[in-house]
């Protein structure tokens, strides 16, 4: 299964279940291993022959560490742990699995340097479900002007806030039941309409919406305990 060109923001580890992960950057340079780490917000697109795990890991808890460049690096060893829990015949493998997959992976990332005090208060206020909150609300919340908010955030982060709000919006999205359809996961996660979901799930995902809910490609929710936003496994196609 390949996915478009896209750009997530998380430190993306890419774990081929059957054979290597190939992954082209916008600049055409190519990786190919069974392990592929990829920088935050680095536009990427990922072919495998078989089944992979592509584990998310946040970057305003963790950081890429040792990349050979600013954009990705392959890995050499085995992970047995993802594997089994890529292997499993349940929907997501089982819960236990998932953990033993994210502990082993999370030595492939590092913890990053400390946001500003302001940033991190807005970063924590968008991962707060219960509410869709504007960039001029949260630049007001954290006491800062809107244009000095966004200089800093994207000092401090390395992305716009504006694009910041959305790829937490679209987490709320993919997150939601697999038996909600699809218009109402869009409204329910804060987005206008069907179509800006759509385009956003594309964007840092390289899927339609419907990609990513159906049996071909599944999203598990990790616990935040292992600073990760989740796996997502695609079937053998």
């Amino acid at each position: 299964m390949a996915a478009a060109m896209h750009a997530q923001h998380a430190v993306t580890v890419l774990v081929g279940i059957d054979t290597d992960v190939s992954v082209t950057f916008d600049d055409d340079r190519v990786l190919r291993s069974r392990v592929v780490v990829v920088a935050p917000d680095v536009r990427h697109a990922a072919v495998t022959q078989g089944r992979a795990l592509s584990f998310l890991f946040d970057p305003e808890r963790t950081s890429a560490g040792a990349l050979i460049d600013r954009r990705g690096r392959i890995v050499n060893g085995r992970f047995g742990a993802a594997v089994a829990y890529g292997s499993s015949q349940a929907k997501h493998g089982e819960p236990a699995q998932l953990r033993a997959a994210l502990d082993e992976l999370s030595a492939l990332v590092a913890p990053p340097r400390r946001l500003e005090r302001r940033i991190g208060q807005a970063v924590a206020l968008w991962s707060d479900a219960q509410r869709v909150r504007s960039v001029a609300e949260i630049a007001g919340h954290v006491g800062i002007s809107a244009a000095q908010f966004r200089a800093l955030f994207k000092a401090d982060v390395g992305i716009s806030p504006r694009r910041y709000r959305l790829w937490t919006l679209l987490l709320r999205g993919v997150a939601g039941s697999a038996e909600t359809d699809i218009t109402t996961l869009a409204h329910e996660a804060g987005f206008a309409d069907l179509a800006h979901f759509s385009r956003t799930c594309r964007d840092f995902f390289g899927y339609a919406p419907s990609r990513l809910l159906d049996r071909r490609v599944m999203l598990a929710q990790a616990s935040s305990a292992t600073r990760s936003l989740g796996a997502s496994m695609s079937a053998r196609t």
